[in-house]
């Protein structure tokens, strides 16, 4: 008997010795929770900080990554969590994150913008591998070099403030050039007003991606940023302030996809003479004219699965619509991913169209018997079509600089790259003459200006790019002192 209780007592204390090792244990090893979904997003939780590890593949667009899962931090992009993720187009990673992990946003080849809006997180080399996207950084934000994660880096002089409860964009740095992508969140907070003359001068600013967030542009907010050509408002825009875009000597289309907000007779002073202000079917507020512009219904029909939208075609009331057609690149926050079908087919009287960054794909016969399109401009990659799209349609495809996937012919049309440039300019004996380079045959409207501080342009010529692909220019104006082009469509 003794031997048994000794043997029970050797057993008792065997348990309380392993009961303290996995007690010990336990404390060691992170408390990790099943994976959970939230919306789009598939995410662990360990020790109180949640990872995304999964994506959902239909959506598609601008996308700026929650901060919070499961009421936890995200401070990791799991690997693989965003590859092939073809559909995006623009992603802001929130300030939370700290890592992104291999191949996480690997393969996804229209994906050309990603903000970081704080310090450079830890980065694998192949997180972005096949992902053609600029790493955008704002001011003091540490971390950044010329590249990263053998991507390119372009930092973004970009100033704001915040009452706690909403952001303010106040300045621009006015020797920015080319594109710049506004964030929908900075610090946790909505981007929702562009403060007076944020952009005050940026003659160098190409385009600009307005936030949905976004409720007011103050006064003079862009004003003489002489290279836009257009913008889109977003549909929560409630305000636009006096000469909030006076002086935008080359804007010509300005597409409104919610109700007219109050907007100023001066709002668009000094604007192209073409300028035209577009509206979508559904919204409100709307006239013949508005702060002083003529206005035109887009009378689009579109489909949406609830993460993205497909243009269909124009309404019976479009069956007259002339003219250049300037497609959203959002509708009701969506974003617009693909054009149908057929969804233009015999639409004699149009002229150009613009094709915004967002599309990826276009549908067969889409453009089919469009008789007079004579000019289709690309602002983004190449999107998946056939040649079939413009069966019967004598349109020349342009596409932008910098964008990929296109050849000399494509989807059975010629394609060409917009890229003038002007190489050299003199003024002298009373005459004002510059050389245009480009490719050839390509279309340009020439302006010039007689200020170089406070521009205002004047057309010169609709002429194209000779075979030998230079334009020798002359005007006998001896004021004209700086010249400018626009795109074949307006």
């Amino acid at each position: 008997m003794k031997h048994t209780a000794s043997r029970f007592t050797c057993s008792l204390r065997s348990l309380r010795i392993r009961s303290l090792a996995f007690a010990h244990l336990a404390l060691l090893i992170p408390f990790v929770l099943p994976a959970d979904t939230f919306g789009p997003y598939t995410y662990t939780v360990s020790d109180g900080q949640a990872t995304i590890t999964d994506f959902d593949s239909t959506c598609s667009g601008n996308l700026s990554i929650t901060n919070e899962l499961g009421g936890c931090p995200v401070i990791s992009i799991g690997d693989d969590a965003f590859r092939n993720r073809t559909a995006l187009t623009d992603v802001t990673i929130p300030d939370s994150v700290t890592n992104i992990g291999n191949c996480a946003f690997a393969g996804c080849t229209n994906l050309t913008t990603i903000l970081f809006t704080s310090n450079a997180p830890t980065i694998q080399d192949n997180s972005f591998d096949n992902t053609p996207a600029t790493l955008y950084y704002l001011p003091e934000t540490t971390g950044w070099s010329e590249t990263v994660a053998e991507r390119p880096t372009k930092l973004i002089p970009l100033w704001y403030s915040s009452d706690g409860t909403q952001i303010t964009i106040t300045d621009l740095d006015h020797r920015y050039v080319g594109h710049i992508p506004l964030p929908t969140i900075l610090d946790g907070c909505p981007v929702t007003s562009i403060g007076p003359r944020a952009f005050y001068g940026c003659i160098n600013l190409t385009s600009v991606t307005l936030p949905e967030s976004l409720t007011n542009i103050s006064d003079e907010a862009f004003y003489d940023c002489s290279a836009l050509s257009d913008i889109i408002i977003p549909s929560d825009i409630t305000n636009i302030g006096s000469y909030a875009f006076a002086g935008c000597t080359n804007l010509t289309s300005v597409l409104f996809t919610g109700d007219l907000p109050t907007i100023q007779d001066n709002t668009f002073d000094n604007t192209h003479a073409t300028n035209t202000l577009y509206y979508l079917p559904d919204t409100t507020g709307w006239s013949e004219t508005a702060a002083g512009l003529p206005t035109k219904l887009v009378p689009l029909l579109y489909s949406s699965n609830g993460t993205q939208i497909t243009i269909t075609g124009l309404n019976d009331d479009g069956w007259g619509y002339t003219g250049h057609l300037p497609l959203p690149a959002v509708l009701n926050g969506l974003l617009v991913t693909a054009i149908a079908d057929g969804a233009f087919v015999s639409r004699a009287l149009l002229t150009s169209v613009t094709i915004p960054d967002s599309v990826t794909s276009i549908g067969s016969y889409a453009f089919e018997h469009c008789t007079s399109l004579t000019s289709v401009l690309f602002t983004g990659n190449a999107p998946a079509m056939n040649t079939t799209v413009f069966y019967s349609a004598p349109a020349t495809l342009y596409y932008l600089p910098g964008t990929t996937g296109w050849s000399s012919s494509f989807a059975g049309r010629p394609a060409v790259c917009w890229n003038p440039a002007f190489s050299s300019t003199s003024l002298a004996s009373g005459v004002f003459a510059f050389t245009l380079t480009g490719n050839a045959s390509i279309p340009v409207r020439i302006q010039a200006s007689d200020s170089l501080m406070s521009p205002h342009w004047l057309p010169l010529s609709d002429t194209v790019i000779p075979a030998s692909g230079t334009l020798d220019f002359i005007d006998p104006d001896p004021l004209a002192l700086l010249p400018h082009c626009l795109p074949p469509v307006t």
